[in-house]
């Protein structure tokens, strides 16, 4: 949603050849919003939209640094602490997605300011 992470996303979804193939579902931060509470049910049911009327299979969750829905990069201390952080909630998103609609398997992906793209392993 953050517009500083439009083109780093968009120059990813390139790279793995799936720009032209993707749905893109935002909300204010990103696939962690699937890890809290006042916002899981409505992008589970996106998910679940998606999955039954295209079909999909995957699923790219993505967070970005300094994500002003979960406090920006100033709460967490240091960069280390926020990268934590944002994985930990990729992987609940990850595990929400995977009890909720079965078939959509998640690959994992935080934005970085520098244009960097860390994928993570999804477990």
């Amino acid at each position: 949603m953050d517009f500083r992470f439009v083109e780093i996303l968009r120059a990813f979804l390139e790279r793995e050849g799936i720009a032209g193939d993707a749905d893109v579902l935002s909300w204010p931060g990103g696939a962690a919003c699937l890890a809290l509470d006042d916002e899981r049910e409505h992008a589970l049911r996106g998910l679940a939209l998606a999955r039954r009327v295209h079909g999909c299979d995957r699923v790219v969750l993505a967070v970005h640094e300094d994500c002003l829905r979960l406090g920006g990069s100033v709460a967490h201390g240091d960069p280390a602490a926020e990268s934590a952080a944002l994985r930990d909630h990729l992987w609940t998103a990850a595990r929400e997605v995977r009890a909720s609609v079965p078939g959509l398997e998640p690959r994992l992906v935080i934005l970085r300011s520098s244009g960097a793209v860390d994928e993570l392993d999804a477990g």
